[in-house]
């Protein structure tokens, strides 16, 4: 998450009037009006901080205090409309689709009624509206707000430019990833040529806008494509001295090498990934790839519900070894042989010591099978699922 909240060098400006006496000549109102900046101020710099931190209610909540005082210091419109956007920014990545697109539609049109149409302050909420109206599912107004970032940038940058690009890439991943439109990849596809173009193909904006490209050809199964693209990923990584990078794209290879039955090939990553983690005291072997478990279709028709507990070996290349189921409850017997199969076709990045892979012996998962209830605007609907638990109680 990158929340772009501005440095407020207005308040440069507040501060001199205040101490300048342009604020108010009585005392007691001067004294008000430092009280709510110090406030407003303290609002801004605790949201950016806990947007940093990942901490995103408690940054909604510090980005609303600090929209409340700024309204409350009468601020300038071009201010209030940062405000509105940052505000909306955590809404959105919060989860609260709908407070988010009122405060993100507040912040572009009152820098449209302040600037023009297309002037650039509208590019920031235009994004952000444009991701925000797809994800609650209202496609035409998300295609209007795609379409006005992709103007703006446009006339303002021309079609060769950075800012293209980065609108075009923020258009497609989000039709990828909740449109599913084929507009998206050819989006992606015309975006990354351009970065390469003026960015370079190490830059991070192209590393990440190819990742995004073959993570979604590894959801369609073009595995091939998924796999040349990462590798690619990979080398610049490697070349560049990115070590968190090739962590991420190593893990995507295992997964893509065991979805294409090249496990010998995902062998060599699940090494690459053992021996490169740094070992926190006795640290075990840990999954790399996992298929979701399968809900038995038999099980499904009886409504059964239930848990299995597997207790297993990894061996030196991170394959499951000797599973053996341990415990399960009264009516899960059901349950096994799709607790057994996925659990076996997982692979894990092997643990080390002094610099060898060796095997880890004694390890324990639980498998969970439930029903559950999910609200739907008419009515519940209930559905199985089936889930790795985080640990056996």
């Amino acid at each position: 998450m990158n929340l772009i909240l501005k440095t407020p060098f207005y308040l440069l400006s507040i501060l001199w009037c205040l101490f300048s006496g342009i604020v108010h000549a009585d005392p007691k109102v001067n004294d008000e009006a430092k009280t709510l900046l110090v406030q407003f101020e303290e609002a801004q710099q605790q949201a950016i901080r806990l947007e940093a931190e990942d901490n995103v209610k408690a940054a909604v909540l510090a980005a609303k205090r600090a929209l409340n005082l700024g309204e409350e210091l009468d601020l300038n419109p071009e201010q209030i409309a940062d405000l509105h956007f940052n505000y909306g920014y955590v809404l959105k990545e919060s989860g609260e689709l709908v407070e988010a697109c009122k405060n993100l539609q507040k912040s572009f049109d009152i820098n449209e009624d302040e600037f023009s149409k297309f002037s650039p302050q509208l590019t920031k909420p235009a994004d952000q509206l444009a991701t925000c109206y797809a994800r609650t599912n209202r496609p035409r107004r998300a295609d209007y707000y795609f379409q006005t970032a992709k103007i703006i940038a446009n006339r303002n940058y021309g079609t060769e430019s950075f800012e293209y690009a980065m609108a075009l890439f923020n258009h497609g991943a989000a039709k990828l990833m909740h449109m599913n439109t084929d507009s998206g990849r050819q989006d992606l596809e015309e975006s990354l040529a351009l970065l390469k173009s003026v960015r370079g193909p190490s830059s991070p904006e192209t590393l990440v806008n190819e990742f995004t490209l073959a993570k979604a050809d590894l959801s369609a199964r073009q595995l091939d494509l998924a796999i040349e693209r990462l590798n690619r990923i990979l080398d610049v990584a490697l070349s560049t001295n990115q070590p968190d990078v090739e962590l991420s794209i190593r893990a995507f290879l295992v997964e893509a090498y065991e979805l294409n039955e090249q496990g010998n090939l995902a062998t060599q990553h699940c090494l690459a990934i053992g021996r490169k983690t740094p070992a926190e005291g006795e640290r075990n072997a840990f999954p790399v790839f996992e298929l979701p478990p399968q809900y038995p279709r038999r099980a499904r028709g009886r409504h059964k519900v239930g848990w299995v507990d597997i207790e297993y070996n990894v061996d030196k290349e991170g394959f499951v070894r000797d599973a053996q189921i341990i415990d399960r409850n009264s009516y899960s017997r059901v349950f096994d042989e799709a607790s057994l199969e996925t659990l076996n076709r997982s692979r894990y990045a092997p643990a080390f010591e002094e610099g060898e892979p060796v095997e880890v012996k004694g390890l324990r998962r639980r498998f969970e099978f439930k029903r559950m209830r999910i609200p739907l605007q008419r009515g519940n609907t209930i559905y199985s699922t089936a889930t790795y638990a985080s640990k056996i109680p």
